[in-house]
This record gives C-alpha cells, structure tokens and sequence, in this order.
C-alpha cells in the first residue's frame, strides 16, 4: 500500500493561504457585468411602474431604493431571466469587439421631482413593494455576495 500524499485534485480554486489568486477570465467578466445590468434594469422597470401607479412625475431615490429591495427577492425567480443574461453578455462582447466610442448623450432638463410618497396602488406588485421594507429588515444573507449588496442599498439615501 502506498502513501500518496498528493491532494491537488482537491483544489477548489480558493487558496487558504492567499498565494494563490484565482483569475477571471474575461467571459466571467462579461457575465458579472450582464447579471448586474439585468438585476438593475429590472429594477429601475419596477420603479417607474411604482411611480406610475401613485401619480408623481418622477422616480426619486426612495423609489429606486424600494424597487432594489424587490429585485433582490424577485430576480433569481424570473422567467427567462438566464436567456436575458445571456443575451446581455453577448451584446457587451459585440460591443468590445466593434471597439465604439461612447456618444455622449444630452441630458433633458426636467422640472422639479414630486418628493418620495408611498403609493397607494392595490395591485399585487405594488402592494408587495409597499410591504418590502418588512421583508427586506428581516432578511438576514448569509452569503458574502449578498451580505455586501443588502448593506449597500442600505445606503443609498433616501
């Protein structure tokens, strides 16, 4: 019988140590950033809708803060939500390869924002963004990931 001592087929990628650095390729890269553009637009939807419903002119940070809360929970469970990621990721590689500049866009000046109100709107999606805050204060993540996006839209001024 031998002794082999050998456990490099144990690896996972993370090394105890820290001498060893696990790299992203770029791909990994492109996905992070099409998770994140999706989990955002789905948001920033969610708020214009809230606003639509409660009659104000405009999205305020408290909207933003609110639809966020909602994303966080709704996200993972929406249809289709892999092929949006995916067809994100693709359009940020299309992009890198055609290697475009940025056109600068004019920015529409607007009138002053109503302030943020709660709306009063019963229909289910509103009604359930309305009792986020609940939810969302109860909510206590375990992973890393999630630890650090909860205490960030925790910042987010309202």
């Amino acid at each position: 019988m031998s002794n082999n001592n050998d456990y490099s087929f144990m690896k996972t990628g993370y090394s105890i140590t820290g001498d060893e650095q696990r790299e992203l390729t770029e791909e990994h890269l492109r996905n992070i950033e099409a998770m994140i553009l999706v989990f955002t637009s789905n948001a920033i939807q969610t708020s214009f809708l809230y606003v639509e419903h409660s009659i104000r002119n405009g999205v305020t940070c408290g909207d933003i803060n609110l639809a966020l809360k909602y994303e966080v929970f709704k996200f993972i469970d929406r249809p289709n939500i892999q092929e949006q990621i995916n067809i994100t990721s693709q359009i940020l590689a299309e992009e890198e390869e055609e290697e475009e500049e940025e056109e600068e866009e004019e920015e529409e000046e607007e009138g002053d924002v109503e302030e943020f109100t709660k709306n009063n709107c019963t229909c289910d999606i509103c009604a359930e963004i309305n009792s986020i805050d609940k939810k969302w204060e109860e909510w206590n993540p375990e992973e890393p990931f999630l630890e650090k996006l909860k205490k960030r839209i925790d910042d987010i001024p309202i």
